[in-house]
């Protein structure tokens, strides 16, 4: 693979590429920013672990009703290489982990949450907590992923009762009637925009803290319920192709300098 930080300058001419490609598509449902900071595609722009770093992510589903089936591919900055899972949330709920280092310094996402399916027969990280003494959940993601960025697409969504409803219904309702299936299908319907989130970054040595909202995108359109551990590529099987996406964030200077997989799957910006 080729690697090479793309400098300003193409940078700059990317993004007119993107722009001006956007502007031959229809406008309906064109994905835009979301100024009430709810969408159905959202951005963590960096995460940061090491010398004392850690960042702490938080996802919500601010729909009052309906359950909500989330991908979260974390993305590490030298390629954008992921680490994804599906994640189910109650109606207002919140999900929340930790990107950190463990004891043998390597990159970890950590979480005892209910909401983070880590088997494909809907066991969860607090499933895992409570056979483990209370042991949170630990994902080693691999040399790499010390910094990076963090994309969240709003899956699917469903009225499966009233909240909180019980995480491993949620999971089995799309196992059985959504998996591997274009949306709408078994009373999923693709998802509104209802997800919004923070980052936490802070440092457990010098006290140095900040957050940041995610950056979010309305009117995506995913239209695929993917299977347990499935890439689910942006611009692939949506209403909005990746050059759309890539012009959103190009218009509001928002610039990621990560290098490019070959696929063309990495964002421009």
């Amino acid at each position: 693979m080729k690697k090479g930080v793309k400098v300003l300058a193409v940078s700059f001419l990317v993004c007119l590429m993107a722009v001006a490609s956007a502007m031959a598509f229809n406008l309906t449902d064109r994905v835009t920013i979301a100024p009430n900071g709810k969408g159905d595609l959202l951005y963590y722009p960096a995460y940061f672990t090491g010398d004392g770093w850690e960042s702490e992510i938080t996802l919500i589903n601010t729909s009052d009703t309906d359950s909500v089936v989330a991908h979260i591919a974390i993305r590490r900055a030298l390629d954008s290489e992921e680490r994804d899972f599906l994640v189910f949330l109650s109606p207002t709920d919140v999900f929340d982990f930790k990107i950190t280092q463990n004891a043998n310094g390597e990159p970890v996402l950590i979480t005892d949450d209910a909401s983070l399916v880590i088997r494909n027969d809907c066991y969860s990280a607090a499933d895992y907590a409570a056979d483990h003494d209370g042991q949170p959940y630990e994902l080693v993601l691999g040399a790499g992923w010390e910094t990076g960025y963090v994309e969240v697409v709003a899956v699917a969504q469903k009225n499966l009762g009233v909240p909180p409803v019980d995480k491993t219904a949620i999971c089995n309702d799309y196992r059985q009637n959504a998996l591997g299936n274009f949306l709408p299908v078994g009373g999923w319907s693709n998802a509104d925009n209802v997800l919004t989130g923070t980052i936490e970054i802070y440092n457990t040595q010098t006290r140095v803290r900040g957050a940041l909202r995610a950056f979010a995108l309305k009117d995506y359109g995913n239209k695929y319920a993917p299977k347990f551990g499935e890439t689910l590529d942006i611009g692939s099987n949506a209403r909005n192709t990746k050059v759309e996406v890539d012009a959103v964030l190009c218009n509001d200077n928002v610039v990621v300098p990560y290098v490019g997989l070959p696929d063309g799957q990495t964002l421009y910006t």
